[in-house]
């Protein structure tokens, strides 16, 4: 069952990347609040708005961190800016 948090923010935080074949391919490790967290997994990874819609684009990657939280983080390719979703389910 999917589960779909009502009250939902997003952060900003600092987030290194893997780059292969394009810039800032998928985040590798981020850091939160001080800590830092390694990306064990990306479990999902999905794209919003883009030319066709008109609206800018934001990339999001659903990860599995080394100490299994499994947290959402999204990307704005324009501003080269990173957020964390913070709901009570996963504060971390």
């Amino acid at each position: 069952m999917f589960y779909c948090p009502t009250n939902v923010t997003y952060k900003s935080i600092e987030v290194q990347t893997y780059s292969g074949y394009k810039a800032d391919e998928r985040p590798v490790q981020f850091t939160y609040q001080g800590s830092v967290y390694e990306v064990k997994d990306i479990l999902d990874r999905w794209y919003e708005g883009g030319q066709i819609s008109g609206r800018t684009p934001i990339r999001y990657f659903r990860v599995r961190t080394t100490s299994d939280r499994i947290i959402l983080l999204r990307h704005h390719p324009p501003q080269d800016r990173w957020e964390i979703q913070v709901t009570s389910q996963n504060l971390i």
